[in-house]
């Protein structure tokens, strides 16, 4: 029977898998792992600590610090950022070196950039992309990529001291190389830090655009150099802080000695100083009508621009044949086209007081007033008169002679309006009217009730009038018969003797104690028979309080 070949599990081979294993055990526990490593770890001892780590070279022995396991959930790239936490901090800001990195390649990782193992001065960082987004650090490659030049710029022609370091010399090395004058005569003017105001795209190059700023290049402006104007400016806050301000530059050509400020731009133009044109309204006081011809020494004496007093006055006294009558305000009449077109605002301040012009025009014994009280500012006629604004409280003070023979002695409103005496309606209540027979007595009828008319009557009309009589008008079987109990025909008398008790002497002894047994509706007011005696509870007196008189 033929025997099966085991291969490397005879006995020989397990003793030789036993060897290598003894053998690679020692040897990792003698070289700490160096077997297994593709060269040494970088040691740069000028870069910052991190903890007690000074450079990877420390961390030789060990290899899990960088590698993790298979079977770890971490990668190497979450063991590089455990270490170097400021990297982590950066990568969420695009305008740092890693930041910009992770914007353009977000899947990146750091093996892709820094490659370990090239032994102790070796480059931790071999390459960037060639896509690096370097306008993000704040200086694009867009100038630099379309230089015709015989070579390729390459991230070491302007990186010698590392990707995070650029040295000014090396702009100026390689910009001497095309072109000497250019270049020496711009670092004179400028200074050697190229990167204050180069952003790789020129925008503060030769193709800046001055006219897209605050100071657009227009006029005699256009062909000037930029150091005419940014002298001395080394850096771009420099270039961009250069004072505006006309007299910075052309102090030397003022004229007006300081007299009319600094802004010369209200007058004058980048044009040419001979093209001023002034802009008068400005000044609050517009050159129209007459004015617009005017030279400015005719109002101006002296050359003396500010200050000038702009009321009308000041220049037209002579021609004021008011005499100051109406003050100083002549625009309140009078317009800068002619004296002669002439229109009276009396809105204005001199048209609160109609007397201060209209004195002589009033006529005699006219109402004392103010002139507004009745007329417009349009014309004397037609004329109303309005009470309120004259505060007409007082209706006599003004018409008593209009009062006819023994007319109402109260005011006239009364009765009247102000448009006029009729019609006319009398108002009690604004009369303050109470007391009818006050007015009324000549009116009232022979035989008539003598109480007050408003017991029957109302203000509106005499008729119909309506009589209350308290007493009872059917009582004793009188079924409303006046006559009954006033059979003398006089209304305000009465008597209850016609049909009661009538000796006098039997009065009085049932009434012992009442001063007037006449008047029987005093006591006796709902025509019952009362011991008490005394008035009704609404305080009447049986509507009929007149004296009595006892007729039998």
């Amino acid at each position: 029977m033929k025997r099966r070949n085991l291969g490397c599990l005879t006995s020989g081979g397990m003793i030789a898998l036993v060897i290598s294993l003894v053998f690679a055990g020692a040897s990792y526990a003698i070289g700490g792992g160096k077997m297994f490593s593709p060269g040494e770890l970088k040691a740069d001892s000028s870069a910052n600590s991190l903890g007690a780590i000074a450079s990877h070279a420390e961390l030789e022995k060990e290899c899990a610090a960088c590698h993790p396991a298979f079977w770890d959930a971490d990668t190497m790239t979450d063991l590089c950022l455990d270490c170097h936490v400021d990297i982590q901090d950066s990568m969420s800001d695009s305008t740092s070196l890693h930041g910009a990195v992770m914007s353009k390649f977000s899947t990146i990782n750091c093996r892709e950039c820094h490659n370990e193992h090239n032994g102790p001065e070796g480059e931790i960082t071999e390459r960037l992309s060639e896509d690096f987004p370097h306008e993000l650090v704040g200086f694009a490659l867009t100038g630099h990529q379309q230089l015709d030049w015989d070579q390729d710029v390459t991230c070491l022609d302007c990186h010698q001291a590392g990707y995070t370091v650029v040295e000014n010399i090396l702009c100026r090395n390689c910009h001497e190389q095309v072109d000497s004058d250019v270049t020496g005569t711009h670092i004179d003017l400028f200074g050697t830090d190229c990167m204050d105001c180069h952003d790789g795209i020129d925008t503060y190059g030769k193709d800046f655009d001055h006219n897209a700023h605050p100071f657009p290049l227009v006029g005699n402006h256009i062909p000037l150099s930029c150091v005419e104007c940014h002298q001395d400016a080394s850096s771009l806050d420099e270039l961009q802080n250069t004072p505006q301000d006309c007299r910075e530059c052309h102090e030397d050509r003022d004229d007006h000695e300081g007299t009319l400020g600094d802004n010369c731009a209200v007058c004058h133009t980048p044009d040419g100083w001979e093209f001023g044109v002034f802009d008068h309204s400005q000044t609050g006081f517009d050159l129209i009508g007459g004015h617009a011809e005017i030279d400015c020494e005719d109002c101006h004496v002296d050359a003396t621009y500010q200050g000038a007093d702009p009321a009308c006055i000041a220049c037209h006294a002579e021609d004021d044949e008011h005499q100051g009558t109406f003050g100083t305000e002549c625009q309140a009449c009078h317009n800068p086209v002619s004296w002669l077109d002439v229109t009276f605002d009396h809105q204005g301040p001199l048209a609160a007081d109609c007397f201060a012009c209209h004195t002589n025009d009033k006529p005699v014994d006219h109402y004392p007033g103010i002139c507004s009280a009745c007329h417009t500012t349009f014309a004397w006629l037609p004329a109303t008169f309005d009470h309120q604004v004259a505060g007409a409280s007082d209706c006599l003070s003004c018409h008593t002679k209009d009062k006819p023979g023994e007319h109402f002695g109260g005011q006239c409103s009364a009765c009247h309006n102000t448009s006029g005496w009729l019609p006319a309606s009398f108002n009690h209540v604004a009369a303050g009217a109470t007391d009818c027979l006050a007015c009324h007595t000549g009116q009232r009828p022979a035989n008539h009730f003598g109480g007050q008319c408003s017991m029957c009557h109302s203000t509106s009309a005499w008729k119909p009038a309506s009589f209350k009589h308290t007493f009872p008008m059917n009582h004793g079987g009188a079924n409303e018969k006046c006559a009954t109990c006033h059979p003398s025909g006089s209304y305000p008398n009465y008597t209850c003797y016609g049909c009661h008790e009538h000796t006098p002497a039997n009065i009085n002894n049932e009434h012992e104690g009442i001063a007037n047994v006449n008047n029987c509706v005093a006591c006796h007011w709902d025509g019952d028979k009362h011991d008490d005696g005394g008035e009704d509870s609404g305080g009447n007196d049986g509507g009929n309080n007149e004296n009595n008189e006892n007729n039998n």
